[in-house]
């Protein structure tokens, strides 16, 4: 990877200094293990293998470190605190539109228009993004200082808030390129492969007969049969036994 020196875009009534930034891709592999998963269909016993083929994941990202400037917390004419923030853009070298860099989503305030990300309390402000472009790219970043206050444009609507960012001073913009030229190693699809077999034939004893009777479960299905058989005849037998008082008594009282 080939870093240039920073690059200062001056820009007119600006108060603030560029800041000054370093930009590097980095790679952080990991490797999924292969897999193995095994079913038995419960009515043939038949049994599926399934193995899924591990692969590697080269897993690349833009990181850039910003050097922080000394902050005095202050409130602007209109008695509203300020704060500083960074917003970073990156773009082809060979193009001229410029785009939000997409900073983590962890890494930036929830629910805003604008793509920002506070200034960190230690010495420097650490972010991160997506670093899978093809070998061979050159990119362009940016990074530029604003000192202004964040407010909810929905303000008193009765939904979440969505906040967009009002600057009250902005620096020049500090451009940094890099040229991407590492060797990739791009995840590979994982591969299935799926195995049916019979299910094993073994030679049966008189003694494994009686064993396996003692302990072989019922089949829910034949359970509910006998279930409703065993209620059917009960039914049956209060209806005749029904039948038989009512004739019983009818004889009585004729006689």
């Amino acid at each position: 990877m080939v870093t240039t020196k920073p690059t200062i875009v001056q820009a007119a009534n600006n108060k603030l200094t560029a800041p000054e930034f370093s930009v590097k891709l980095v790679s952080h592999p990991y490797d999924v293990p292969t897999t193995t998963t095994e079913w038995v269909d419960p009515y043939t016993g038949e049994k599926t293998t399934t193995t899924n083929q591990g692969y590697h994941v080269e897993n690349r990202s833009i990181e850039i470190t910003i050097k922080n400037r000394p902050f005095t917390p202050r409130t602007n004419a209109d008695g509203i605190e300020l704060n500083p923030y960074y917003r970073v853009q990156v773009k082809g070298s060979f193009s001229e539109e410029w785009k939000d860099f997409q900073i983590e989503s962890n890494q930036t305030t929830h629910y805003t228009l604008c793509n920002v990300v506070n200034q960190s309390n230690s010495e420097d402000t650490f972010l991160s993004g997506p670093g899978d472009y093809p070998d061979g790219s050159k990119l362009d970043f940016r990074v530029q200082l604003i000192h202004g206050y964040l407010y909810d444009v929905l303000a008193g609507r009765p939904i979440l808030p969505l906040y967009d960012l009002v600057a009250d001073e902005e620096s020049d913009w500090s451009i940094q390129t890099i040229s991407i030229n590492t060797e990739t190693t791009s995840p590979t699809t994982p591969s299935t492969t799926t195995t049916i077999s019979p299910p094993p034939q073994t030679e049966t004893t008189p003694e494994d007969t009686n064993n396996n009777n003692q302990t072989q479960p019922i089949d829910l299905t034949t359970t509910i049969i006998l279930l409703i058989g065993v209620i059917a005849l009960i039914i049956g037998s209060v209806i005749a036994l029904s039948v038989l008082i009512i004739a019983v008594g009818k004889r009585m009282n004729t006689s």
